[in-house]
């Protein structure tokens, strides 16, 4: 039993060095979401599991994260839909966030959501967006999200 700790300690070293050591490649390449906010709420939120989906005018992803202990659903999460028309920019129809706390936000359209949708792939998701959102209470966020497959 000593043994295999003495294992676990050194793979956990050499995991943490390695990641140190490639910590620029991998931000570039990272997969999952994340979302920065301020106003009458502060703080971020990010989660690991990212869904894309949608048809050829209309992107969705979802997003979820993991409790702290990896064993079950986290309670933070990401809503996106964009609309994508033919000689158009993308345009953010639906941002929906929930906070670690359970806090809901949507988006509240006021001519300042943006999208910026690089690949609505399935296979490879890749998008960053902006807001003003509600949260329950009637409190007003200004939210930044990414999300990647």
């Amino acid at each position: 039993m000593i043994q295999n700790r003495n294992f676990l300690g050194h793979a956990r070293a050499s995991a943490l060095a390695m990641a140190v050591v490639s910590f620029a490649p991998m931000a570039i390449s990272a997969t999952g979401w994340q979302a920065t906010y301020s106003g009458d709420l502060n703080g971020s939120v990010k989660g690991g599991i990212v869904v894309p989906g949608g048809t050829s005018m209309v992107s969705m992803v979802r997003g979820a994260s993991m409790s702290e202990d990896m064993r079950s659903m986290g309670t933070a999460a990401l809503s996106v839909k964009v609309m994508s028309l033919p000689g158009q920019a993308p345009s953010l129809k639906e941002f929906d966030l929930t906070l670690a706390d359970g806090t809901t936000c949507r988006l509240k359209p006021d001519g300042s959501e943006k999208a910026d949708l690089r690949d609505s792939s399935t296979k490879s998701y890749d998008i960053s967006l902006s807001g003003t959102l509600e949260c329950d209470g009637g409190k007003m966020i200004s939210a930044q999200a990414s999300a990647k497959k």
